[in-house]
């Protein structure tokens, strides 16, 4: 029998769906082009969710940025600490 998933679990899983349609039509299109709409239909999920999660575009815009800049740390840390690491 599955578990349901925890609401923190769903909430953490629509937002990530959220995000990755946003950052993938901002790439392709631009922010001033693409639309909460464009954005909703792209993820599956209710245009109601962005302004919930990220109080509408120009926060999740901003939520990608931070999103990749992250992803981009913790990138470049691991390429420094293999770099530095006598045993690699």
């Amino acid at each position: 029998m599955k578990k349901a998933m925890s609401n923190q679990a769903e909430e953490h899983v629509a937002k990530q769906k959220i995000l990755v349609a946003a950052a993938k039509l901002f790439a392709e299109k631009g922010f001033a082009v693409v639309s909460t709409r464009d954005i909703a239909a792209e993820s599956g999920l209710n245009i109601s969710l962005i302004s919930y999660y990220f109080n509408g575009k120009e926060g999740l815009y901003q939520a990608v940025i931070v999103d990749f800049a992250n992803g981009a740390k913790v990138a470049l840390e691991k390429m420094l600490a293999a770099f530095h690491d006598p045993n690699n």
